[in-house]
């Protein structure tokens, strides 16, 4: 009833209301509302329908019209819910052509963004679903890019199969990423190379880590301890942060962090336990302060391929029956790398605890006769928020 929106009543309060049909929704919340009103009292004054329950407003009022009020509240409540549905379905057709922009918005910034990265033509236009080459001039146009006219063995190069962009989305880069060993001997462009270092020192200070990004070093990924198929290697991060229970599952967290980034912006990268040697000079550490594990960056000879996964009951208690949002967040943990694709995790919807606040999902390591556990733990919730959505949960 429509008195619950508002402060507690009091005895002795007065109620001014446009129109009785506004308070309740039919004869039933009527008599509820009256009794109350009976009860503390209250005054009801009516100004639409002319009715004053202490008869001073409106004496000139009958008996006959109060009831012909009260035999037409129904309709004219039903009448007001349609209105209100009428303006949520304005509200919601607003939304979607504000989404419709933002879209739009998006796939400019991607376009502008390869151009800026040097990638051809042909290139962006076949990422960007716009049907014509023209309208990609037309775009930087538009946004006062200026064209480099000039032949470039940069501008020429094509793209692999695989999507190479800087604005894939963080669930296309999920589906795309695979492992990959063997490097190509392309450097990697400054401006990719800033756009790193600039995130890494975001993360870095949000999270109390010291993760390094290593360039142009073969060393690490070579020799008696880089054992593995790992070839061509020379990019790296160094996952590093003081030591503490929670130093493994942060540089999961934010390592995958980096690696999607990594192959949004057309890269590949390889996450590495043991197999890589630290290279005197290539990074610092502070007092309390250790290394994690290492991820081989740079531009793989293939794209990698993908492995097999459990299946998402195996790993979760997703069902018809969960949220949506839920179901999408463990189809995007399920895609997690995991040390030797060993997927030791469980992701449980809870629900809710509290309806004044956010459901509940809780993320367990299960135990490993590898390790990393902890680690995969950090990779598989990043994932898991990318899936979900951040703005439907909290991790219990």
């Amino acid at each position: 009833m429509a008195q619950a929106a508002h402060p507690p009543l009091k005895k002795g309060d007065e109620i001014v209301l446009t129109r009785l049909s506004n308070a309740v929704r039919g004869i039933r919340e009527l008599g509820a509302f009256l009794d109350l009103c009976r009860a503390y009292r209250i005054r009801i004054v009516s100004i639409h329908d002319k009715i004053d329950t202490k008869n001073e407003y409106f004496p000139e009022t009958t008996a006959g019209e109060v009831l012909d009020v009260i035999s037409r509240i129904s309709e004219e409540a039903t009448k007001v819910r349609r209105s209100e549905w009428r303006i949520i379905r304005e509200l919601k057709t607003q939304k979607k052509e504000k989404t419709k922009s933002a879209l739009r918005q998006d796939r400019e910034k991607m376009i502008i963004n390869m151009y800026r990265s040097v990638h051809a033509i042909e290139d962006i236009w076949r990422v960007s679903g716009y049907k014509s080459r023209t309208t990609i001039f037309r775009v930087l146009k538009r946004n006062g890019v200026e064209l480099d006219r000039r032949p470039s063995p940069a501008r020429t190069r094509t793209l692999s199969k695989t999507k190479r962009t800087t604005d894939m989305t963080l669930l296309e880069a999920i589906e795309a990423r695979h492992s990959v060993r063997k490097y190509k001997d392309e450097p990697i462009p400054e401006e990719i190379l800033t756009t790193l270092r600039e995130r890494i020192r975001e993360m870095n200070e949000e999270a109390g880590l010291h993760i390094q990004l290593v360039t142009s070093e073969p060393k690490a990924f070579s020799g008696p301890m880089a054992y593995g198929s790992f070839s061509g290697v020379r990019n790296y991060f160094v996952m590093a942060g003081k030591k503490g229970e929670d130093l493994d599952e942060k540089i999961g967290y934010y390592g995958e962090k980096l690696v999607l980034l990594a192959q949004s912006l057309g890269l590949n990268t390889c996450w590495a336990g043991l197999s890589y040697r630290k290279v005197a000079g290539t990074y610092e550490l502070s007092g309390g302060e250790k290394i994690g594990c290492y991820i081989a960056l740079g531009y793989g000879e293939t794209q990698g391929k993908g492995h097999k996964v459990k299946d998402v009951k195996e790993i979760s208690n997703a069902s018809d029956v969960t949220p949506k949002w839920f179901n999408k967040g463990v189809e995007a943990a399920v895609l997690a790398p995991t040390a030797v694709n060993q997927q030791k995790f469980y992701l449980e919807y809870l629900g809710f605890r509290d309806y004044s606040k956010l459901p509940k999902v809780a993320a367990k390591p299960l135990f490993s006769m590898v390790g990393y556990s902890k680690m995969d733990l950090g990779i598989v919730k990043y994932n898991f928020e990318v899936g979900a959505g951040k703005e439907n949960f909290e991790w219990a």
